[in-house]
């Protein structure tokens, strides 16, 4: 197995697809941190108060982003400083985590394509080693890329004294160094799945397509779910625990503490319609941080599990 990380490596590093998507992601990295940096500075000329303004660090676990719709509504609906509508933008419409992913697909796509995978058979390497070698090269390339956005990031705002973390938030140091180790197992989630599809579909673009279409499904499905529990005041947040986007969403924002106990019905007294009126309560980091950590590990496991037996049942004739 040694032998082929080394191959993988080797390839990789001469991919141009690999190192293209490195430059464009890095490139965004450091001019959104640019941007978020010269906000800052005329906020701070406009005479706005440091605690107004949003720290780095506040700012840094979108880089993770992968889900297709569900952050937009979190960032909008509960921030309205002009830094966090372009961290939006980029959150939901250029998704850098997504990206990170994407070249994965068309790397492992090009093994397909050149038959490598069969050779490396015929001279005697084992399936299992094969998967796995792609599969750690993969998480590799995916947690560079997202050094690269996340570094530059930093240093294009902190080029104009945005701090890491306000004054006003010594007490989220904590919070925020435990969402972004969690950020980083959901990012490790969607690289193995990004593995598994692209061995499933021996097609660089039939599996990207799947990869997104199956992200954006699972998107969709937790803005459903949580459209229903709000309208029909049901309590469900036990169960979107269980859902990446909305992990992500509670992640990034530092919420992951607090959750819907229950609503309280408020009848129109004049249309008659009721509506519901969540009720907040803390205490669930324990229960949320642990749901987090075990479905993830179980969709990595069952990601790899399935990724793998179709690789080991394929005819490479």
């Amino acid at each position: 197995m040694k032998r082929l990380l080394k191959l993988y490596y080797y390839r990789s590093i001469h991919e141009k697809s690999v190192l293209i998507f490195l430059l464009i992601i890095g490139f965004l990295g450091l001019l959104i941190g640019i941007n978020v940096g010269n906000n800052y500075a005329q906020n701070i000329r406009a005479g706005m108060s440091s605690g107004d303004i949003p720290g780095i660090a506040d700012l840094t676990l979108v880089g993770f982003s992968t889900g297709l719709s569900f952050n937009l509504s979190v960032f909008s609906g509960n921030y309205l400083s002009s830094n966090f509508y372009v961290v939006a933008a980029v959150s939901n419409y250029l998704q850098i985590g997504l990206w990170s992913l994407i070249v994965i697909t068309l790397f492992i796509g090009r093994e397909w394509r050149e038959r490598t995978f069969r050779n490396q058979i015929l001279a005697g390497e084992s399936r299992i080693a094969i998967y796995l070698s792609s599969l750690v090269v993969s998480a590799t390339i995916g947690l560079i890329n997202l050094i690269a956005f996340i570094g530059l990031f930093m240093i294009g705002a902190s080029l104009f004294g945005v701090p890491f973390f306000l004054p006003s938030e010594s007490s989220l140091v904590g919070a925020w160094w435990v969402a972004f180790f969690l950020c980083l197992l959901i990012f490790l989630t969607f690289i193995t799945g990004a593995v598994c599809f692209s061995y499933l579909i021996p097609n660089s673009w039939g599996a990207l397509g799947v990869f997104v279409g199956g992200s954006a499904f699972i998107s969709l499905f937790t803005l459903a779910i949580d459209a229903a529990c709000f309208n029909t005041g049901t309590v469900c947040y036990l169960f979107e625990n269980f859902l990446t986007p909305y992990q992500y969403s509670r992640l990034s924002t530092l919420t992951y503490d607090s959750a819907i106990s229950s609503y309280t019905p408020i009848v129109n007294q004049y249309s008659g319609n009721t509506t519901y009126h969540p009720v907040i309560s803390a205490g669930h980091s324990t229960s949320f941080i642990l749901t987090t950590v075990f479905s993830n590990l179980f969709y990595m496991a069952a990601a790899t599990f399935f990724g793998a037996l179709s690789f080991v049942k394929r005819d490479l004739k």
